[in-house]
């Protein structure tokens, strides 16, 4: 549960008006004081009970227990007393109930209920942890709301509150004698725990379905609420919603419900909803609920449900089915149901019966189960039985259909277990769903017989798996990431992430072959926004099977690569569930591939970078709309000169030699002497420069030098040039 409200942001939320007050209780108070200051507080919570008699709270009245503290005595409130509307808040102006001080308190209402409000409402209730005497022992309810006046009542708000030792943790109704039957209006239940009670943990009623409107629960668990071993009927749920038109259900947790109960003829479910209209449960999961009798499953849409939907929930480890429609004699209409983009995992634990529950005891139409994961393992954790996929038990339904499911199954187990009845396509009709036995042990139990394969049950269920002359139906692998998981998360808002192991993989047949409802040829549905995992519908051109929509994925493992200046090569890792291509390669990079499909390593190499500039790539990865960038940088080489020959020497005749230069910069060559001329003075990477020496006509050596640079490098040629022979002659040798 969340922290509680502190009085000052308690009474910012309410309209406060000039004439409403705040009462205190402490245990330091006394009940005779006037309970306005917490120096006059009172000390119980009767006392609260009492003044609410004999003088009766207005709306915005404030009423604060101090927190950490535990306190003695129940709340009862009555409204609509005889010439009074005292204990009846407002929508804009609630009576509130909470704490002083950071926390929540605790008031121990022994064998009575905790909070009892009979025909009133507007309130607000915040940080409040009742706790009865036990729940086998005390007939009242931590939390009580009930009417019978055909008038109706609006608001009712608790927040992070906790119920246990009761027989109901929650329990809100009407049963008016006369019509019409109007109930409460604007219920919200958020952040609050309903345990250990004798029944269930919380639960609604009225006389009709459309009594009270506009409910929403949220963040609520429900647990050990064990149910009454001598009631025949239903007992021992988590959360149970009857008589509301309009409301969601999520974000909730219910397990370990149930075990007590002993009914054959309707048992406990962790979260579900009867006698309603329009109810949503959505983000929910169920879990280790149990029955000695019917059901203890995970969800059910019940009798006299219509228009109610869920979806996105996990339901597993339960003893009955994790998913469940179920009309019951004498209920009213039942129809325009939904159960969607839900998982299943090791439901059906007792009694050999299914993980999907269809039973029609009286008649109900046009139910739609579409897009979920339904997986069990008969090899672990059984307790009695075989476990299927889906069972059914009675035909007075028509319009029921069962489309793009995955049925995955080891161990044994039926795929369809219809072994008393036969229904025909329009009772139920199976349409585009996938089946797996891991052992190969496929069972298709119909009117009596079994089927060892898809196809053979085809053939004797005329019609199912078939939409008009097409044959539809897959008997495959689903190649789910990690089948057979059946973590307990307990925590709602982490189950997409925490269910990872049901999505598809890369190479699941299940991709893009599912019907697509929304089209006329399939009722024109509306499938809603998203699947289990968030993912947008569809993903691709098709829908997809199972509770997952496969969302195209193309991410890499590194966005920036850098190379030596050496050849080298590095591996770039590109996951992937698409057909992919690679663009933008220059000539001095080689891939070992440049397309492909799902997840692969690809090796880059670099060429060696001679020059000492850096080069730069910009390569993309796409698919379908997806693109990764990978930038790509490979260093220059460092930078070199050289010159051979290093020396030099000439004829003194003179004549020209050449001078090899080695380099990956730019250079100059300069001569120290006029003698000596260079065919080119300056040149970049590798060259030749042609040094000619004219003639020397002295007899002495003559030396010069080439200096070849480039940036802070340098090279030097040391050039000789040897003296002509000594030579003397005279002319004319005689004279007369």
């Amino acid at each position: 549960m969340k922290t509680t409200l502190k009085p000052i942001l308690l009474l910012l939320l309410i309209n406060f008006k000039l004439f409403s007050t705040t009462f205190y209780i402490s245990p330091t108070g006394n009940d005779i004081n006037n309970g306005t200051t917490i120096g006059t507080a009172w000390r119980t919570a009767d006392q609260v009970s009492n003044y609410a008699w004999l003088v009766g709270f207005n709306p915005g009245d404030v009423i604060l227990f101090q927190a950490n503290q535990t306190f003695t005595g129940k709340i009862f409130l009555q409204g609509n007393q005889p010439s009074s509307s005292k204990n009846i808040g407002t929508a804009t102006l609630p009576i509130c109930f909470g704490t002083f001080g950071n926390g929540n308190c605790t008031i121990n209402s022994g064998n009575n209920s905790g909070f009892y409000a009979y025909n009133s409402a507007g309130f607000s209730i915040s940080g409040i942890n009742f706790k009865g005497i036990g729940s086998a022992s005390n007939p009242g309810h931590g939390f009580q709301f009930y009417e019978d006046l055909p008038i109706g009542f609006n608001t009712i708000i608790l927040k992070n509150c906790s119920a246990s030792g009761y027989k109901y943790g929650f329990n809100l109704g009407e049963w008016s004698a006369n019509t019409p039957y109007v109930g409460y209006s604007n219920v919200s239940i958020i952040g609050c725990d309903f345990y250990e009670n004798f029944e269930d943990g919380l639960m609604t009623y009225a006389k009709s379905k459309t009594t009270h409107s506009n409910l929403y629960i949220s963040e609520v668990r429900a647990y050990r609420n064990y149910g009454d071993p001598t009631k025949t009927g239903n007992s021992g749920s988590g959360i149970v919603i009857a008589g509301f038109d309009g409301g969601i259900i999520e974000y909730c947790t219910a397990f370990d419900n149930g075990k007590n109960n002993l009914a054959i003829s309707g048992g406990p479910v962790g979260i579900w909803m009867y006698e309603s209209k329009n109810i949503t449960i959505q983000y929910c999961e169920s879990y280790s609920n149990k029955s000695q009798g019917a059901d203890g499953g995970g969800f059910d849409i019940d009798g006299g449900s219509e228009n109610c939907i869920v979806q996105y929930c996990y339901s597993h480890d339960n003893y009955g089915p994790g998913f469940l429609f179920a009309q019951f004699v004498g209920a009213t209409s039942m129809q325009n149901n939904i159960m969607r983009y839900n998982i299943s995992v090791n439901d059906g634990r007792q009694n050999s019966k299914g993980s999907v529950h269809i039973w029609g005891g009286d008649p109900f139409s046009n139910c739609e189960f579409y897009n979920n994961t339904i997986y069990a393992d008969n090899n672990t954790g059984m307790v009695s039985g075989t476990a299927g996929m889906v069972y059914l038990n009675g035909i007075n339904y028509t319009g029921v259909k069962i489309r793009n499911n995955i049925f995955y199954v080891t161990g044994g187990g039926y795929m369809v277990n219809a072994a008393w009845v036969s229904p025909n396509t329009s009772n139920i009709h199976w349409q585009g769903n996938l089946y797996h036995a891991a052992d190969g042990n496929y069972q298709f139990m119909w009117d009596g017989n079994i089927y060892t394969n898809l196809n053979a049950w085809k053939m004797a269920a005329t019609g199912q798996e078939m939409a008009d002359l097409v044959s539809l139906g897959i008997q495959a692998n689903p190649n789910l990431m990690a089948a057979g998981q059946s973590p307990t998360i307990n925590n709602p808002y982490l189950l997409a992430l925490s269910l990872t192991g049901y999505k598809l993989s890369n190479v699941s047949p299940a991709i893009n072959s599912g019907l697509d409802l929304s089209h006329a040829a399939f009722g024109s549905l509306n499938v809603g926004t998203q699947d289990f995992y968030g993912n947008t519908l569809p993903q691709d051109t098709n829908f997809d099977i199972g509770a997952n929509e496969n969302a195209p994925n193309l991410t890499i493992s590194n966005t920036t690569l850098i190379f030596s200046s050496s050849n080298s090569t590095q591996t770039l890792s590109i996951t992937s569930n698409i057909n992919w291509s690679i663009t933008g390669i220059p000539n001095w990079l080689v891939l070992f591939t440049n397309s492909g499909f799902g997840s692969l390593n690809v090796n880059i190499t670099a060429t060696a970078n001679t020059s000492t500039g850096i080069r730069v790539a910009q390569v993309t990865i796409s698919g379908g709309t997806l693109s990764q960038i990978v930038n790509i940088t490979q260093t220059g080489a460092s930078a070199t000169l050289t010159a051979t020959p290093t020396t030099i020497t000439y004829p003194s005749v003179g004549n020209s030699q050449n001078i090899n230069v080695t380099s990956n910069i730019s250079w100059t060559s300069v001569s120290s002497q006029p003698w000596l001329t260079l065919s080119n003075s300056s040149g970049s990477n590798n060259g030749i420069i042609s040094a000619t020496a004219t003639a020397n006509t002295s007899t002495g050596i003559r030396t010069a030098q080439v200096t070849i640079s480039g940036g802070t490098l340098t090279q030097l040629v040391n050039i000789t040039q040897s003296g002509a022979s000594a030579t003397l002659t005279a002319n004319p040798t005689i004279i007369t």
